[in-house]
């Protein structure tokens, strides 16, 4: 079993490893043939304790242990919907897995879906200062009559569908006709005019 609080295991990765060098002990006496093949004992030893390190710290870095304990479900409960977009950049993302740690693909996975975000905010930006908008302000006036105007274009065209071809081509017309006696008709430009 695993010891949350000393971060260790009942039972460890290559149990017996500590085999190798319990019957050692260095005597004056020993010829040289020996020293080594009692170097060469704790050689092995200190390499199955890397592999036996390095296996702790991936289960460690991949939240390996509370994953298999059940402790992570409430904290995934709590996290945001994971979208469509966040699995198709994790798909291709897939292959730097090999080259990172978990902790690095997840900070590099949510700079990129922060730097979406921010391309998506300066695109929208972008778009109010090309229709005249230079305050934060006035977006919300800006957004607001955007709303209202895709409404009015919804109601006009399941309007101009349900009276007809024929009955809607005159009215649109005659609408026409009267915008051009109101003033300051004139002072529109040809691509304004289209639009009316």
């Amino acid at each position: 079993g695993y010891m949350p609080l000393r971060d260790d295991y009942e039972v460890e990765y290559l149990q017996d490893a500590e085999a190798l060098i319990s019957g050692l002990a260095v005597n004056y006496d020993d010829e040289d043939v020996d020293i080594e093949l009692k170097r060469a004992h704790v050689d092995m030893y200190v390499r199955k304790l890397r592999e036996r390190q390095r296996r702790k710290n991936m289960a460690r870095d991949y939240g390996l242990v509370p994953a298999f304990l059940g402790k992570e479900r409430k904290e995934k409960a709590l996290k945001r919907k994971v979208t469509k977009e966040e699995k198709e950049l994790r798909v291709k993302l897939r292959p730097l897995c090999q080259f990172m740690s978990c902790k690095e693909f997840e900070d590099c996975f949510d700079n990129l879906h922060k730097e979406r975000a921010l391309r998506a905010k300066i695109r929208e930006l972008q778009r109010y200062r090309r229709n005249g908008i230079a305050k934060t302000e006035e977006s919300a006036e800006y957004e607001a009559a955007k709303h209202k105007r895709e409404k009015r274009k919804e109601m006009k065209n399941s309007a101009g569908a349900k009276r007809g071809k024929d009955d809607g081509g005159k009215e649109a017309g005659a609408e026409f006709n009267s915008m051009e006696n109101l003033p300051g008709f004139d002072l529109l430009s040809d691509r304004e005019t289209a639009l009316t």
